[in-house]
């Protein structure tokens, strides 16, 4: 046992603890030893009853900039002299986010959602980009990527070489590993995206960065990322909603119009979910098969018998391959070459799923849905504009069997309408219309005495 001159020991010049006398016998020890454990055991119940403590960058932060290159294991944003960052969402290419900087070029003035916030990790003489869990690599295709494990490739390290335009405090950011037919590859901004690309002296800003630190950040972004809802099931109906648009695929602007595509229809997601309710008028509801393999799904989405789908592509002259780039309801094509225009894959992006034709292409490119325009139409795939691109599926009950939805609010609602005007809407035609015009969401207006075939009901026997 432990006697009291072995705790100047613990204890050192301050000497003995308050109350422990000189002669201090056995059940004393015990009770200043069970005090302390008592003690002990209330200090682990505080720290486990308080919240984990979790870095993270908000939306409207500023940055600050770093004068030379930045030090081992510090946390920063990537800055082109453009006035751009780089964004988080990293596939193929990355997002360049517009910011803007103090007249002194000390600082950001705030962050955008969806900044990458990189840790910048020595390796030797060359860099690691670390982004939350991940690397920034490229690829064997020459893409910017987010990988789990550095390889040895090299294509995840990155050496800093001062700018060769002369400009002072910059540097082009070069890759380590990889080469393009021997040359250097190098991150570029350019269209709105950084992206790898060999270094033209005829641009030199396109290649100019520099480094601006920030706060620690455990998820690698700037805000909460976008979370994408699960994958539709075979058989399962549902809507597919933009969260950019805030809206579900519509019906269509109809085969008349140059760029046939989907309309809009407003919804809302609450608690992961969207409610019959919460959609607008002519949301359309879509029946989900697939097909292919577990590892290589294929999808195709069926509304009242027809499929979504692209148009045929086309051939000119010098042999390149183009495509309309619209969205189609069509009939099953019994041309088994014709059908890849009905089927489509998908890949997760940030916030969603990327839809991708299977034989639609522009050159080499396979065409993707995208909303644009306040339409959902086609478009190849771009990272920088990922949210666009980006689309969830919401399983839907098809109410009234019509494969769109009926909304009772645009229904029955009684909406005040204009304070001034003296025509009224009206919604749908008659027998004397074409089917198109006797939708539940067509929509016209005229003087409330106006009587015409095109107005009225249509009986249907």
């Amino acid at each position: 046992m432990m006697e009291a001159k072995d705790y100047r020991r613990i204890f050192g010049n301050a000497g003995r603890p308050p109350g422990l006398k000189k002669h201090t016998g056995g059940n004393a020890m015990k009770k200043h030893f069970s005090r302390a454990l008592a003690l002990l055991l209330a200090l682990v119940m505080v720290l486990s009853a308080m919240p984990v403590l979790s870095f993270a960058t908000e939306e409207g932060e500023e940055a600050v900039a770093i004068s030379g290159l930045p030090g081992d294991q510090a946390y920063g944003v990537l800055f082109n002299v453009d006035n751009y960052v780089m964004g988080a969402d990293i596939s193929g290419s990355a997002p360049a986010k517009t910011v803007e900087v103090t007249t002194d070029g000390k600082k950001i003035k705030s962050l955008p959602n969806g900044t990458a916030i990189i840790r910048f990790v020595q390796s030797g003489t060359d860099y690691v980009f670390q982004i939350g869990s991940k690397y920034l690599a490229l690829n064997s295709d020459e893409e910017l990527v987010l990988v789990d494990e550095l390889g040895t490739d090299d294509y995840a390290k990155w050496t800093f070489v001062a700018d060769q335009a002369g400009k002072s405090g910059y540097y082009n950011i070069k890759n380590v590993g990889f080469q393009y037919n021997g040359s250097p590859v190098y991150l570029e901004v350019y269209n709105g995206a950084i992206k790898p690309w060999s270094y033209k002296s005829s641009t030199p800003s396109y290649y100019q960065f520099k480094f601006f630190s920030t706060s620690p950040d455990e998820d690698g972004r700037v805000g909460e990322a976008p979370v994408a809802a699960p994958l539709p099931t075979d058989g399962g109906k549902y809507v597919i909603y933009n969260q950019y648009a805030k809206a579900v695929m519509g019906q269509p602007t109809g085969e008349d119009v140059a760029a046939p595509a989907l309309q809009a229809a407003a919804a809302t997601v609450r608690n992961g979910a969207i409610a019959y309710e919460d959609v607008a008028d002519g949301g359309m509801i879509f029946t989900v098969h697939i097909s292919g393999t577990a590892s290589n799904p294929v999808y195709t989405f069926e509304n009242n018998g027809k499929f979504l789908a692209m148009p045929e592509n086309t051939v000119d002259e010098n042999g390149n391959v183009n495509n309309d780039e619209t969205l189609l309801l069509i009939d099953w094509p019994t041309d088994t070459d014709k059908q890849g225009y009905a089927k489509w894959t998908l890949k997760e992006r940030t916030g969603g799923y990327e839809i991708k034709n299977k034989a639609a292409k522009f050159k080499t490119t396979y065409c993707s849905i995208e909303f644009f325009n306040d339409v959902f139409s086609g478009w190849t795939y771009k990272a920088e504009s990922v949210e666009l691109f980006a689309m969830n599926f919401y399983p839907m009950e098809d109410r009234d069997g019509q494969g769109y939805v009926v909304n009772p609010k645009v229904l029955f609602g009684n909406p005040t309408g204009p304070s001034t005007g003296s025509n009224r809407m009206y919604r749908g035609g008659c027998w004397y219309d074409g089917a198109r015009h006797c939708r539940v969401s067509c929509r016209d207006d005229n003087s409330p005495d106006y009587r015409y075939y095109s107005l009225g009901l249509r009986l249907a026997l």
